[in-house]
């Protein structure tokens, strides 16, 4: 069965341009060599992906200029760079976070926190008072009431944050750490703090929420990880299907999927080889640019399917499909990149 032969349509390209007949020959000649490389280029990059290093300083995402930023910027003159871990105890309706049972749950934060090497300081309401965490939790429930009179009594401590809200609902306790840049300990920190918080809401009608600067670190270190691990994955399958609906042609699918497999593997390995630190912004990157290749592609593919369709040989086709989309797609590439 041959292909229908259709006659070019108006504006269709019928003359070769001289650098895309030299184009297509030159990668003609080389297409075993550059279908090496592009297989190179995306197993190396994908193991490579495996040392890449993750920026997990939540302060990328405000600008310099920004009040928040230099807000941030302000406290870390002042008192040194930290990361801390804030547990918020959260009453239930029609209770307070001065009663005793949320002092005995703030004292064993307190306590658990204070234990692990990396906290330098701990804050809670308990600081109102010249009472140690240790004492509260030994306290017998007479002389807990009593601690928690004079808590509810007294003002903040030395004049600073009162760690309660204003209505008593909401109640924080701090761990002060100094600045991490190890990726790893972050995480593993914030799961130790978790755990201290999980162990101190059992057996507790107050929910204890945990944030701070060290917790949004981990999270914002999850998510650019996910980007890419769940993500760029997803994103490649979808494109896949997409393009076989689009060209009806495995041949085509299968090649153009692997430019854009070879341009995930290329960027990711860049960036983990130049050791760039990956956050939840350029994170992204690698995704665009694949969505990039892609795109390209496609309209190169679609010209030369178009081109043989009119009963033009495989070779010139291609020679008119560069023709056609090459200084289109040079321009749409080089605008997006700049804008990006």
């Amino acid at each position: 069965m041959t292909a229908a032969v259709t006659a070019p349509t108006e504006g269709e390209a019928t003359e070769v341009a001289p650098w895309a007949s030299t184009l297509s020959s030159v990668t003609r000649r080389f297409r075993f060599l550059i279908a090496l490389a592009l297989v190179v280029a995306t197993v190396s990059g994908f193991i490579a992906g495996e040392r890449l290093v993750h920026d997990p300083d939540v302060l990328v995402y405000f600008d310099k200029s920004s009040t928040s930023r230099e807000a941030f910027d302000a406290l870390e003159d002042r008192f040194g760079r930290s990361q801390e871990v804030a547990t918020l105890l959260v009453a239930p309706a029609g209770r307070t976070v001065l009663e005793p049972e949320a002092l005995a749950v703030m004292a064993q934060l307190v306590v658990a926190s204070g234990a692990r090497e990396e906290v330098t300081a701990v804050r809670s309401p308990l600081d109102r008072i010249a009472v140690s965490a240790e004492d509260v939790l030994a306290a017998s429930p007479d002389d807990l009431a009593e601690v928690a009179r004079q808590v509810a009594a007294a003002g903040p401590a030395d004049g600073g944050s009162p760690l309660v809200s204003d209505d008593d609902s909401v109640a924080a306790v701090a761990a002060i750490i100094p600045a991490i840049s190890d990726n790893g300990l972050v995480e593993e920190l914030a799961g130790a703090h978790a755990a201290i918080r999980d162990n101190a809401q059992a057996g507790t009608a107050f929910e204890l929420i945990q944030t701070g600067r060290l917790v949004i670190d981990a999270a914002f270190l999850r998510e650019s990880r996910d980007d890419l691990d769940q993500f760029a994955g997803l994103q490649l399958g979808l494109l896949l299907a997409l393009l076989f609906a689009a060209f009806g042609s495995l041949s085509l699918t299968v090649v153009v999927g692997g430019l854009a497999m070879a341009s995930l593997g290329l960027t990711v390995g860049t960036l983990s080889t130049l050791q760039w630190p990956v956050n939840g912004i350029s994170s992204a990157t690698p995704a665009v640019l694949m969505g990039l290749a892609v795109a390209s592609a496609v309209h190169v593919a679609g010209a030369w399917q178009a081109a043989i369709r009119r009963g033009e040989d495989k070779k010139r086709a291609v020679e008119l499909a560069l023709t056609k989309c090459g200084k289109p797609v040079a321009l749409s590439l080089g605008t997006t990149m700049l804008s990006f």
